[in-house]
């Protein structure tokens, strides 16, 4: 019998499914609780970067993963969960809607927070799995 073998563009196409339903799923969450201001967008931006972050920790302290779930988790659910095109509408709304200093908090937000939780991310994979 013949192995199936799932190619890298199905595993990104699953995780980018769950990533967007996850990212619709928060959004209509933080807007039920939280109202007017993009909590959801920031929430997942900055859970997408730490994920990546972690990735990258793996990567970097010379983890085997298998190519399946960097294209599985970085590029698909990653990519779906996050959004930068959002991310730009939020600030741009919010400073249309006369919210200037709620639009640039929210910029500030999403870049230094992403940093922070990138950088923790990666430590914290280097940390738990040091390489060999």
């Amino acid at each position: 019998m013949k192995e199936m073998v799932v190619s890298p563009v199905t595993w990104v196409a699953i995780g980018g499914s769950l990533g967007s339903v996850g990212r619709y799923g928060i959004n209509l969450f933080s807007m039920a609780r939280w109202g007017g201001f993009p909590y959801g967008t920031l929430i997942v931006n900055i859970v997408g970067i730490f994920v990546l972050g972690f990735l990258a920790g793996l990567l970097g302290s010379r983890q085997h993963l298998p190519a399946a779930l960097g294209a599985f988790i970085g590029v698909g659910f990653c990519g779906g969960l996050t959004t930068f095109s959002t991310y730009s509408l939020d600030p741009l709304r919010l400073a249309e809607s006369g919210k200037l200093v709620h639009s640039l908090g929210n910029m500030a937000l999403n870049n230094m927070l992403a940093i922070l939780a990138g950088t923790l991310g990666s430590v914290l994979a280097r940390e738990f799995f040091p390489g060999r």
